[in-house]
C-alpha cells in the first residue's frame, strides 16, 4: 500500500510524505526531520535534531546540551546547567552555587548575589550593607570609600570625615595637617 510505481511485486516510488523500505517491499511514512531511514524507523535525523530513543521521532536538539533524551535534556554541556522542567541549557554563573532556571539563588561564601540574581560580586570587606558592587554603609570604625567599593577604616584619631585614606576634617579642638593624615592639638600662642 501506499505505493505509486510498482514493477512486478516491487514497488519503484511511493505516494507524497512516504518513502520506500530498504528492500523494495513497502512504503512506510515519513517521519518530520528524518533524514536517512531503516524502513519504517528513522535512522538518521537532520541536522539540528535529536533522534528519540523508540527511533520514531526527530526532536529538536537542545542547544548546549551534552545529553539529550527525546525532548527532555539529561545533562548540559561544561559551563551549562538544567532549568528545573529539564528542557533548556543556562549559562553558569560565575560563583553561583545553586540556581532557579537562569536565575542564581545564592552564590558561595566569597560572593554576593546581585539585586536582579544575574550576577555574583566579591564582597567587600568590612562593608555592612552592600548592593551589587557598591557598599553603602561599612562596618562601625569603617567609612565607605569615594567610589563606594572598598571600606577604610576610621583610624586617624580626631577626624571627623574622610575621603578614601585621609581625613579631610578635623573635630573643633584640633587642626588638620597638611597631607590629611593626621589631626592635631593647637600649640598654645601659635598663629
Amino acid at each position: 500500500t501506499n505505493c505509486d510505481v510498482h514493477n512486478n511485486a516491487i514497488c519503484q516510488t511511493c505516494v507524497s510524505n512516504y518513502h520506500l523500505a530498504g528492500n523494495n517491499s513497502a512504503c512506510y511514512q515519513n517521519i518530520e526531520n528524518c533524514d536517512t531511514y531503516a524502513d519504517a524507523l528513522c535512522a538518521i535525523c537532520k541536522t539540528d535534531y535529536n533522534l528519540s530513543t523508540n527511533k520514531s521521532n526527530c526532536y529538536p536538539k537542545i542547544e548546549n546540551c551534552a545529553q539529550q533524551i527525546d525532548t527532555l535534556c539529561d545533562s548540559c554541556s561544561s559551563g551549562y546547567h538544567l532549568s528545573s522542567d529539564n528542557s533548556t541549557c543556562f549559562v553558569n554563573i560565575a560563583f553561583c552555587t545553586s540556581y532557579n532556571n537562569s536565575d542564581c539563588l545564592t552564590c558561595d561564601s566569597t560572593h554576593q548575589l546581585s539585586t536582579d540574581s544575574s550576577t555574583c560580586y566579591s564582597k567587600i570587606a568590612k562593608c555592612f550593607d552592600q548592593e551589587n558592587a557598591i557598599c553603602n554603609q561599612c562596618n562601625s570604625g569603617y567609612h565607605v570609600s569615594s567610589n563606594k567599593t572598598s571600606c577604610f577604616p576610621d583610624n586617624i584619631q580626631y577626624c571627623v570625615a574622610y575621603n578614601d585614606a585621609k581625613c579631610t576634617q578635623c573635630d573643633v579642638l584640633h587642626f588638620l595637617n597638611a597631607d590629611g593624615s593626621g589631626c592635631t592639638i593647637p600649640i598654645p600662642n601659635c598663629l
